[in-house]
């Protein structure tokens, strides 16, 4: 399982993982840190107005998929004053995560992957980010 901490819960933006049992009723082990909103160097903080306490960030929105053998995960942040989607790649869960920028600029996040009927890989996300303004958005990926 994969989960997020974020905001007042880890201050860093912490994506954690918990290992299950093959039938997935019992946990294995403690949960362990992947990585943190903060380990992409792009990635920017809360808004200190959000009084969530200074250096601050919010990381969210996991989604996980294999290319090329390599594990890959979109996931969503800030970049200045925009909600984004960040890209990481690693070769398994426990090892280290390489970061980067994420292919769209725009305000938008908490995206998924799916493959058209014709084979076209496809990103649903929500944007802009703003409440009560957010609607899907896809576009090929």
């Amino acid at each position: 399982m994969i989960f997020c901490h974020g905001g007042k819960q880890a201050k860093r933006g912490d994506m954690c993982a918990l290992e299950f049992s093959k039938d997935l009723t019992t946990p294995i082990g403690e949960p362990f840190i992947l990585f943190s909103a903060s380990d992409n160097p792009l990635a920017t903080a809360l808004p200190e107005e959000w009084n969530l306490g200074k250096d601050t960030y919010c990381l969210d929105g996991p989604y996980l998929y294999r290319e090329n053998g390599a594990l890959k995960m979109i996931w969503s942040s800030f970049l200045g004053r925009k909600y984004h989607i960040f890209e990481a790649t690693s070769e398994g869960l426990k090892s280290p995560w390489k970061h980067s920028r994420g292919k769209f600029e725009l305000d938008g996040g908490h995206a998924m992957l799916f493959e058209r009927l014709d084979g076209q890989r496809m990103i649903a996300l929500h944007a802009p980010n703003k409440a009560g303004l957010e609607r899907l958005e896809i576009f090929e990926y």
